[in-house]
């Protein structure tokens, strides 16, 4: 059962054509761990040499539902993890 809440943040990705896609999301225990994990996702990025497929967030944060097995995994990350959506749900 999904019942455990954290904070969750979408990811997409361009190519060098432009083109935008929805790429992924991101599950956080807190706003400062999701702050952290946009931080270290940018360090060390230049815009001398970006890369052909890029991944950026978009949006802004929203609640989600995981169960204990992510939620664990996500506790035991420095600041979150990358996630597939079948690994939560939005909460209402």
């Amino acid at each position: 059962m999904k019942n455990n809440k954290v904070v969750a943040q979408t990811w997409n990705n361009r190519n060098s054509s432009g083109k935008e896609e929805y790429h992924n999301t991101s599950l956080h225990l807190n706003q400062n761990s999701r702050d952290s994990f946009i931080r270290e996702e940018y360090d060390g990025r230049s815009m001398d040499n970006v890369p052909s497929v890029y991944i950026f967030n978009s949006g802004g944060s929203f609640l989600a539902l995981v169960d204990d097995r992510v939620f664990q995994k996500i506790k035991n990350s420095e600041n979150g993890i990358f996630a597939t959506v079948e690994m939560f749900e939005k909460a209402i």
